[in-house]
């Protein structure tokens, strides 16, 4: 079960990543009419990291996460899988896309029915620094921050230019299959090196969205993304927590 779980995550992981949020690129899309609407780049479970980045240990010991959450976070976790299992390899991207929205839609509600209120606030601050350029785009946080309708349309502009060169990047292929015999889940060279670039693609895309705004709003800026936070490599496996080491 725990080579199980520990698959899972490292999985999901890539959905942090590399995974753009499915709500904001649906909306980045409409008017566009651009073709092959969800091609998975939200990953195998949709949302912009979402409850992957809930279920990442080190994020479960940031929030201060109980066992009881833990537990509950895995459950979830597992029937996700198993409905993506369930949807199987010849499901419509229309279908991929509904199951994507439905767990993206669990994920919050999860989130905000199980976390404790400052849990929830550290957990949102995490999810907008993995979203980068994209959380920008969130209508609370142009609520919170006060955009303009020019800084919106620049924001737009550079979340489209980032999702491009995302996609160019993915591991996953856009599509939610693996490029390069498997590279994405073998934790090899290539695929780190591939994670090191979506890492530096997310930087310098937050960093030209930032140069949009004016210094308060920037101030601002800051106190929602909160504290730096920096995901490690799967999550945290490979010995920075101690017993977990022994399921290798």
């Amino acid at each position: 079960m725990r080579s199980f779980a520990k698959w899972m995550l490292v999985v999901g992981l890539v959905a942090v990543m590399a995974g753009p949020s499915l709500a904001q690129e649906q909306k980045g899309r409409q008017g566009r009419g651009k073709g092959g609407a969800g091609q998975g780049r939200g990953g195998m479970f949709g949302g912009r990291g979402g409850m992957w980045v809930l279920a990442v240990p080190a994020v479960q010991e940031e929030i201060k996460a109980t066992d009881d959450q833990k537990e509950k976070i895995g459950e979830l976790m597992r029937n996700q899988f198993q409905a993506q299992r369930d949807l199987g390899q010849d499901a419509s991207q229309e279908d991929r896309a509904k199951l994507r929205q439905k767990n993206t839609e669990e994920q919050e509600k999860f989130a905000k029915d199980n976390l404790k209120p400052d849990q929830l606030k550290r957990y949102h601050q995490i999810k907008r620094q993995q979203d980068g350029v994209l959380a920008l785009k969130e209508p609370e946080v142009q609520t919170t921050l006060k955009l303009t309708a020019d800084q919106k349309e620049k924001i737009n502009a550079l979340a489209e230019d980032f999702q491009k060169d995302l996609r160019e990047l993915q591991p996953m292929g856009g599509g939610g299959r693996r490029q390069g015999g498997g590279k994405a889940g073998g934790g090899g060279g290539d695929f780190q090196a591939q994670m090191q670039k979506i890492t530096a693609l997310r930087k310098d895309f937050l960093t030209k969205g930032e140069k949009v705004l004016t210094d308060s709003q920037q101030k601002e800026w800051k106190e929602l993304l909160g504290k730096p936070f920096e995901m490690p490599a799967f999550g945290g496996f490979g010995g920075r927590r101690g017993g977990q080491d022994k399921d290798k």
